[in-house]
């Protein structure tokens, strides 16, 4: 593609070019620099190059979902620091780097469902104080770090069914006051503490249905 847009465009929509690569100078050659809206879904996209968001510094929402995107640098997203809303979803991602979003002080909406996630490391949110929403689902995540959602005091909602989670620390979710809904469905969980949900006076949405629990204790949920 060789286009040459308005240097002044805010929104950019581009969808169905299957040879689509984000270079590193990609958006500077087609005089892209003032956007707060991307949307790259479904372009069959493989790579990112470290550099192909560094123009893009008012960018507040970008979504790349529906894409072949197997791994990212952990400096794609490095500048793009006023960044709210980030899709990754429906690609075949295997691992984020724990320094992948630590600039995105901003982020409230953060979808990685429907990749090959295997792990998160603890501190791969620990930057994202204004988290909100968090979907994680559809991964292929064995185990979830206690302190992994330690600084996301404000997340209220959390997606991590479908993966293969076996066990739940009960200090897990001690810190998110503001949880109201949480999906632990179709994981591998054999029993869940008492405790686990004590501190979440707000959560009103709790699944967990096709797990292995033989019995749980409700009475501190």
């Amino acid at each position: 593609m060789q286009h040459r847009f308005n240097g002044t465009l805010r929104d950019l929509r581009v969808i169905g070019s299957t040879d689509l690569e984000l270079e590193e100078d990609l958006l500077l050659r087609w005089n892209i620099t003032s956007l707060t809206t991307l949307d790259l879904s479904q372009n069959n996209i493989m790579k990112i190059w470290q550099q192909a968001f560094y123009s893009l510094a008012d960018l507040k929402e970008l979504y790349l979902s529906g894409n072949s995107i197997t791994t990212l640098c952990s400096q794609t997203f490095y500048h793009n620091t006023r960044l709210v809303r980030l899709s990754l979803a429906q690609n075949s991602i295997t691992d984020i780097q724990q320094s992948t979003f630590q600039t995105n002080i901003k982020l409230t909406d953060l979808d990685m469902s429907g990749n090959k996630i295997v792990s998160i490391h603890q501190h791969t949110f620990c930057n994202n104080v204004n988290l909100v929403w968090l979907d994680l689902g559809r991964n292929s995540i064995n185990y979830i770090h206690p302190s992994t959602f330690a600084n996301a005091s404000k997340l209220t909602d959390l997606n991590l069914s479908g993966n293969k989670i076996i066990s739940i620390q009960p200090d897990t979710f001690s810190v998110n006051l503001e949880m109201q809904w949480l999906n632990l469905n179709d994981n591998n969980i054999t029993d869940i503490h008492p405790s686990s949900f004590q501190t979440n006076r707000k959560l009103t949405g709790l699944h967990i249905s096709g797990n292995k629990l033989d019995t749980m204790k409700t009475r501190h949920i």
